[in-house]
């Protein structure tokens, strides 16, 4: 008799469904749906948290976005129907910024940070683009001049804004001035006020409802030794301890001193408009002279241009059906554009994600298979490629149609949904170590790392979630399901095998269902003395629940969940199966999750204990 223990590295894989189930390396799932493979064990995902006042009834989410202030604190942002919103994380909930863009359209966010403030860019081909100084995150500016800027879709890189897929056209990559941080220096201001206390308006704003200010210093004019500066988040801080606060955009102030100024209180600061040599202009002179707005053509094809990602020094401009680079010299006199890959596209502009080992997209540009590629140097050259990023795992049987991708820790995250589905009904989940991919069934429409925790919002409602958070879907159980190899057990023969033994942790209100499928038959529901129901239970005399299990904080990539929560409780649990097989080839097994149970569950180890060898013959269902 001989034993076959599956555990430890042999789970890295994950799904691997380019080949037929025989063939696949021991350990690796021929199908799964809502379990995460992890080093050491299969584990059921974690559930989702509402972030916010739930919004009835469908719609989509059509933007996500996370945002800085200047000392780095990090606010969410979201789109949706005709609005624009932050969350507000003191009264979790959402706070509108712009309440009137047309309906549905995708919006396009981009960061920025200079000296004069950190700050958020957002654009639709129909409006924009906007400014928002992330210290007053609900206040937006509409920067567009029709004499020197467009609406589209946009970023900014190295100091410049990248715009493209205009509605008038799809095929031009249009760029701002580089960033000269033009700015207008004011001295002595007086403040209106009187006693201890000041508010009024900057007189900046009056002049140019595109201007944004930043670097207030006030002083109190005499009679007290009292000044206050400008910490950049929107805080005027006192030297004597008064109060202070400064909108970057509206120019609206309050101070409160100790004392009482006996003259005029003053303040000196700058104040800046992006349109004048900034990155909302894109203007230039002919000859153009370096440092100004330019257009590039990226003609080739017809096909728009999807995004604009950087890897190296160089640009590249994912269209549908091919790849453009874009070379800038450094001192920005000359360029090079030309088309760098045939057959290699992407079908939707967030279908790419940088990353520190290149750019990862979808392509689907020969409208044959779908693939997970991977733009980067050669591995025994310098010259940038287009690779396959995983040789295991099929995504052709998906449509990556609106796909949205993003950089999760060890993962690349996207979604898609099944072919013929109308709205993303899959995450995916490519750990980029073990070149592994996972499923999770969510219906969700675009994603973004916030605070360390994925937050994903849906395609069928205008709702966001804070994903792989407790171990429920807000109180909605939902199924999962692990199936092995079909194995052998190293033996070219016909066999028996007498017990199934399995080893992993699980919560007290969870079970694990257990079935076995020999040969190609159905699954049977595997049913004993100790396991009446087929099932491993939280409440099994085999779970240790004399110590629990450390399985990390309740949201992945986050120390708390929305503030805090409980702690998730796990015990380890060894038991076995009577198995009593018949004379079988090969053998699977599933392990499934019922929509009705909640808590943790792993697998991390499974043997077949007692195998005895028959004799070399054909199954006898084929024979």
């Amino acid at each position: 008799m001989s034993n076959i223990l599956i555990k430890n590295e042999v789970f890295k894989n994950g799904i691997v469904n380019k080949y037929e189930a025989k063939a696949i390396p021991r350990g690796a799932a021929s199908a799964s749906v809502n379990f995460l493979t992890l080093l050491d064990k299969v584990e059921l995902v974690r559930g989702r948290q509402l972030l916010g006042t739930e919004i009835a009834g469908v719609g989509q989410i059509t933007g996500l976005h996370t945002a800085q202030t200047a000392d780095g604190t990090e606010i969410l942002y979201k789109s949706y129907g005709t609005n624009v919103e932050y969350y507000d994380e003191s009264t979790s909930d959402w706070v509108v910024v712009k309440n009137d863009i047309t309906e549905d359209e995708e919006v396009a966010f981009s960061n920025y940070h200079t000296t004069a403030g950190a700050q958020m860019w957002f654009s639709t081909k129909e409006e924009g683009p906007y400014k928002v100084m992330t210290a007053n995150p609900a206040d937006e500016y509409d920067q567009y001049d029709s004499t020197k800027n467009f609406r589209g879709k946009l970023v900014i890189k190295d100091n410049r804004m990248f715009l493209w897929d205009r509605t008038e056209d799809k095929t031009g990559l249009y760029l701002s001035y580089i960033d000269s941080l033009t700015t207008t220096a004011v001295s002595n201001e007086a403040l209106a006020g009187a006693g201890q206390t000041y508010t009024g308006t900057l007189a900046f704003k009056a002049a140019g409802a595109k201007r944004t200010c930043y670097g207030m210093f006030v002083t109190d004019g005499g009679g007290i030794a009292e000044t206050f500066s400008d910490n950049f988040n929107g805080t005027l801080t006192s030297t004597a301890g008064g109060t202070g606060t400064i909108n970057y955009s509206t120019g609206a102030y309050t101070l409160t001193f100790v004392g009482t100024p006996t003259g005029t209180v003053q303040a000196d600061y700058n104040w800046e408009d992006a349109t004048n040599g900034g990155i909302a202009d894109f203007t230039f002179s002919s000859p153009r002279t370096a440092g100004e707005g330019a257009i590039f053509r990226q003609d080739v094809g017809g096909d728009r241009i999807m995004n604009v990602n950087t890897y190296g020094t160089d640009i590249y401009s994912f269209k549908d059906k091919r790849v453009y680079r874009l070379t800038l010299t450094g001192d920005d006199t000359n360029a090079t554009n030309q088309v760098y890959r045939e057959r290699a596209g992407s079908p939707f502009w967030k279908s790419q994600v940088e990353t520190d080992e290149g750019i990862y997209f979808i392509d689907d540009s020969t409208e044959y298979e779908a693939k997970l590629r991977i733009l980067r140097v050669g591995q025994n050259n310098d010259t940038v490629i287009p690779i396959s990023a995983t040789e295991s795992f099929d995504i052709g049987n998906y449509d990556f149609s609106e796909c949205s991708m993003v950089t999760w820790g060890d993962y690349v995250a996207f979604t898609g949904k099944d072919t013929g589905e109308t709205y993303n009904n899959k995450l995916f989940l490519f750990h980029r170590v073990y070149r592994s991919v996972d499923i999770v069934d969510w219906f969700l429409q675009d994603l973004v790392v916030y605070n360390g925790a994925l937050i994903g919002g849906e395609s069928i409602s205008d709702n966001v979630y804070t994903l792989f958070s407790g171990y429920d879907d807000d109180n909605i159980g939902y199924e999962a399901e692990w199936e092995s190899s079909l194995d052998n057990l190293d033996i070219n023969a016909l066999k028996k095998t007498k017990r199934l033994r399995i080893n992993g942790a699980i919560g007290p209100d969870q079970k694990i269902f257990v079935y076995v499928a020999y040969d190609n038959d159905s699954y049977g529901l595997l049913i004993d003395d100790d396991h009446t129901d087929g099932a491993i239970s939280g409440d099994g005399s085999y779970v240790d629940t004399s110590a629990s299990v450390a399985v990390g904080a309740p949201t992945l990539g986050r120390a708390e969940a929305g503030g805090g929560g409980d702690g998730i409780s796990a015990y380890n649990y060894k038991t076995e199966f009577k198995l009593n097989s018949p004379k079988f080839e090969r053998v699977k097994v599933k392990f499934r999750i019922a929509s009705t149970n909640t808590g943790y569950a792993s697998v991390s180890m499974y043997e077949y204990f007692s195998i005895l060898k028959k004799r070399n013959k054909i199954v006898s269902k084929y024979r």
